[in-house]
């Protein structure tokens, strides 16, 4: 059984505008430590998940608030950052999703 992000692998597809403030909840209820790493995001250096490095770990049975304003557009990718071990066994079993940033335009989505 592979890894999941709200029960589904990949993980669910996040959508939001340029410009939105977004609040993502991550509870660890893997057996190690992990983080959510958002690859390619202009944001906060404490919000981009190199545990270790730019946050703490969460630990298993904890939650990390992801608090952060989108500041461009495009297809993106997020998946865990942990070690070495734990990182390979989160990679391998596909634990990875997509987040969609949207164009906006006086107010209004562009499709």
């Amino acid at each position: 059984m592979p890894l999941c992000y709200n029960g589904t692998s990949p993980g669910p597809t996040i959508e939001a505008v340029e410009g939105d403030r977004i609040r993502l909840l991550v509870t660890n209820k893997l057996p190690e430590h992990t983080t959510m790493h958002w690859h390619g995001i202009f944001l906060p250096n404490g919000m981009d998940g190199v545990g270790g490095l730019t946050q703490p770990h969460i630990k298993p049975g904890e939650t990390y608030v992801y608090e952060f304003t989108l500041k461009q557009n495009g297809t993106f990718m997020y998946h865990p950052h942990a070690d070495e071990k734990a990182i390979l066994m989160q990679h391998q079993s596909a634990t990875v999703g997509k987040k969609t940033i949207e164009f906006q335009l006086l107010g209004e989505r562009l499709y």
